[in-house]
């Protein structure tokens, strides 16, 4: 199976694999490094700001990305180590990840903040709102520009039944003007809303620990924003927009009498949450509520229908597969739909077998409802879709109206953005005295090697790891728990030269290629046809059978990954096709702003390696529909099945 090898270690086993990504074109040119431990990767990656910090994906979604789209063979070296070893990386690089995420978050915050407060102030800069998305408003309205300022859009549609009653229930229990008073206390609340205090002086010198826990005024004023659409939903009973509603149209996936009764035990509870959430004191009631109202149609309808209906769930920036593509791999897509159809089935099995059947076990059947109806509608009328983004709560947003805004003072204004520009340029600084990217001394590598260093040490005190007492302990606690040490520098912060370090100095248990997805392939044809004709056809990028060009590649001609006698030879063609497109882009650079310029600049780059026997260039992939992605990234939840 495609993704096998990545499946997570028996529990019995203690061991973390140490991954090297071969250097390709793109991303991480000259390879990359990462760390599996259990269900995770963890991986430094150089964002804005000239800083790096540590990131955390699936296995799947990171073996499809580099060793798939990106086409580059990971190398694997699984290391045997004691439960207490195994404990100590897998804790400290998940804290790492929270607190990082906490740390850089903060950085969009402070750019959401400015922007808001320009916007208020009326600058002419900031003339349209700041782009504060409203999680679940894009369910039930739409945002039309009127004379230039975005409003909600007014709709002409029967009521929701399924709200209608909910809004019955509230006037039962609080009366006829609840729903007008809860509106207009969150109408006060935005009045009063005051922008908040940012203090350099509080930031922690180190920062070692945690951000300060700011509630800022951006966010205040989003998620009022969201409660006062959640009102209005229930005021107006308000139908969802016609395509945020997904059915099944399979008549043989229709609902039997057991699994609609559920579907009614689920409504009843649900309803409950809804008259919960109109006195909730969390902050994001508005968007619960949301999702929740936008829940209870869908039931309604597919009790109705006997049918099952679900909210679509896929992100605002969920990828769409063009229709040319589609069409081109509709065999492919295909399986992808047969395993869409029996996860779904999985699902409603859960729904008949499962009386308490709750909220989170909707989520899943949701989720596979979204996954089955985009592949079938897809495939059925031959159009674009959506394979990836599908989430277990539905968050489409709306951007921010010009419904109602804060009463703040032209004061107010002027004096945060003076403490958020401060805070800013001392948050950056102390962030880059941590953080800072440096090609020799500070890259993917060092970091991963720094952490498990830190973590083997049992220590993350500034004053204890820059001693020698630290390295000291680090070195004697890695030759105690992995067998030996790797020192990052003086070339050991060359990605492919980590892995051997790794291979000469850590208990290694097992070590394994995985190839690229275009090598495996070629294994594949090798396997059935002559392989000096595989060869020559597959070799260059004209003929091949396996690559189409994409316009995120630099143009080549030979592929030299599998060709390390010929590799020169093909180089150097190459380098002449790199040179010719080069020349080509001089002569359109008024016409499309250097592009063809820049690719074949960048062709000579990658190609001038192969010249000295190095391979750099693999070519990419824009889709690759493999019948086991269908569930990447799907964990497996016991408590479940």
């Amino acid at each position: 199976m495609l993704l096998s090898f990545f499946a997570a270690p028996a529990a019995q086993a203690k061991v973390f694999d140490y991954l090297y990504i071969d250097a390709s074109e793109g991303n991480a040119s000259g390879g990359h490094v990462a760390l599996r431990i259990g269900d995770a990767i963890y991986h430094y990656q150089h964002v804005d700001h000239g800083l790096i910090r540590v990131v955390k994906n699936d296995p799947a979604d990171f073996e499809f990305l580099y060793r798939y789209l990106h086409n580059r063979s990971i190398y694997l070296s699984r290391i045997e180590v004691t439960g207490e070893t195994y404990a100590l990386l897998r804790d400290h690089f998940a804290q790492q990840n929270l607190l990082q995420k906490q740390q850089f978050s903060l950085l969009d915050k402070l750019h959401q903040e400015r922007r808001l407060l320009h916007w208020l102030r009326g600058d002419a800069a900031y003339s349209q709102p700041p782009p504060l998305p409203l999680k679940g408003a894009g369910l039930f309205f739409r945002v039309e520009a009127v004379d230039g300022v975005q409003r909600i859009e007014m709709i002409d549609k029967p009521e929701a039944g399924a709200l209608a009653t909910v809004r019955q229930e509230i006037v039962r229990r609080h009366g006829d003007d609840f729903l007008r008073r809860r509106k207009e206390k969150i109408l006060r609340q935005i009045a009063r809303l005051s922008p908040v205090s940012w203090d350099a002086g509080a930031l922690d010198s180190a920062v070692d620990s945690a951000v300060p826990g700011l509630y800022t005024f951006s966010e205040q004023y989003q998620d009022l924003l969201t409660a006062l659409l959640a009102v209005q939903v229930l005021q107006e009973a308000r139908p969802l927009l016609d395509d945020a509603l997904l059915q099944l149209p399979d008549a043989a996936l229709g609902l039997d009498a057991v699994e609609t009764e559920h579907l009614r035990q689920l409504r009843r509870r649900l309803r409950q949450s809804l008259l919960q959430l109109l006195e909730s004191s969390r902050p994001d009631w508005g968007y619960a509520l949301l999702t929740t109202s936008a829940r209870l149609i869908a039931i309604e309808k597919s009790i109705a229908s006997g049918r099952l209906v679900a909210v679509d769930g896929f992100a605002d920036d969920s990828p769409v597969l063009e229709k040319k593509i589609a069409v081109k791999y509709r065999a492919e897509l295909q399986r992808q739909r047969q395993d869409a159809l029996r996860l779904l089935r999985e699902e409603k099995n859960l729904l008949r077998s499962r009386k308490d059947f709750s909220e989170s076990d909707y989520s899943y059947l949701e989720l596979a409802v979204n996954r089955y109806s985009e592949l079938q509608q897809g495939l059925k009328y031959g159009r674009a879709m959506r394979l990836y983004g599908a989430q277990l709560l539905p968050t489409r947003s709306i951007a921010l109206p010009g419904m109602v805004a804060p009463e703040v003072t032209e004061r107010q204004i002027g004096r945060t953005l003076r403490q958020i520009d401060d805070f800013e340029a001392r948050y950056l600084e102390l962030l880059q005295q941590r953080y800072r990217y440096n090609l020799l001394t500070r890259n993917c590598v060092t970091e991963l090697f720094r952490g498990m260093e830190h973590a083997l040490a049992g220590s993350t005190d500034a004053d204890v790891l820059s001693g020698n007492r630290f390295e000291q302990l680090a070195r004697q606690e890695s030759h105690r728990r992995l067998g030996g040490h790797v020192d990052p520098q003086p070339v050991n912060f060359i990605p492919f030269v980590s892995y051997h370090a790794v291979q000469n100095h850590y208990h290694v248990a097992e070590s394994r290629k995985l190839p690229s997805y275009r090598l495996g392939r070629l294994e594949e044809l090798n396997g059935r046809e002559n392989a000096v004709w595989v060869a020559v056809r597959e070799g260059n990028t004209l003929t091949s059978t396996l690559y189409r060009y994409n316009d995120e590649d630099s143009f080549f001609i030979f592929f030299t990954d599998d060709s390390l006698l010929l590799r020169p030879l093909y180089g150097a063609v190459n380098t002449v096709v790199g040179v010719a497109e080069s020349l080509l882009g001089l002569l359109t650079l008024p016409f499309d702003s250097g592009k063809i310029l820049k690719s074949g600049v960048v062709g000579i780059l990658m190609s001038l390696p192969e010249l000295a026997f190095f391979n750099m260039r693999k070519g990419t992939y824009r889709f690759l529909p493999e019948q086991p992605l269908a569930l990447a990234g799907q964990a497996d939840d016991p408590e479940r099945h």
